[in-house]
């Protein structure tokens, strides 16, 4: 029987696009080419979510590797968190699952600093029963080990969980873990899915 919904936070409760990001603060394709391959796609920023590395030293370290966008890099760290806008729909689906009854967790790769950040701004964490970010374990998704370590933690029965995420590989690696896993997409395409799943378990009631 489906109890648990576990939640990815970036791209699914809450917008997380850094080049859009990029592209809203600079008019200029080679800019935001540049910084997206200094900053988002670099070994640090999977270093910052694995709790590995501060903020400061990869700031450093952008900026030592690309000094002539130095300027451009400081500004980009000081503001990208401000991307971390809610999905009202995605939240809205949350709050709902909470009323009908389901254990809610969260399993998601985050940096220290913006963990803080998130948690402080909105208020929807209230609605979850727990959850793992990335950076107090030391390992990311699609790690399994950080899918174990958030079964055995809460003692959550793997096949009475689903878990989402807008990452296939992450999906691939919670169900090999034993985990029902959704690909999320949008808000509507997740209850659809959500109502589906959770159907087969809860059949005289409207989880959603």
């Amino acid at each position: 029987m489906i109890k648990n919904i576990i939640f990815d936070i970036g791209g699914v409760l809450l917008n997380y696009n850094p080049l859009k990001f990029l592209e809203d603060m600079y008019d200029d394709t080679d800019m935001v080419n540049r910084l997206y391959d200094c900053i988002f796609a670099s070994k640090e920023w999977v270093r910052l979510d694995e709790g590995t590395m501060t903020i400061k030293e990869a700031v450093d370290i952008f900026a030592s590797r690309f000094p002539g966008i130095s300027e451009e890099i400081h500004m980009v760290m000081k503001n990208w968190q401000s991307m971390f806008v809610p999905i009202i729909g995605t939240v809205d689906i949350l709050k709902k699952l909470k009323t009908s009854g389901f254990g809610l967790y969260y399993l998601s790769n985050f940096h220290d600093e913006a963990s803080r950040y998130v948690t402080e701004k909105y208020d929807f964490w209230k609605e979850f029963d727990g959850g793992i970010f990335s950076f107090a374990e030391n390992m990311v998704k699609p790690n399994p080990e950080i899918y174990h370590t958030l079964l055995e933690r809460y003692s959550l029965n793997a096949t009475d969980c689903i878990f989402i995420d807008d990452m296939p590989q992450n999906i691939k690696a919670a169900e090999a873990a034993g985990i029902t896993g959704i690909v999320f997409e949008n808000p509507c395409q997740l209850e659809l899915e959500l109502k589906k799943l959770t159907a087969q378990h809860h059949p005289s009631t409207d989880c959603l």
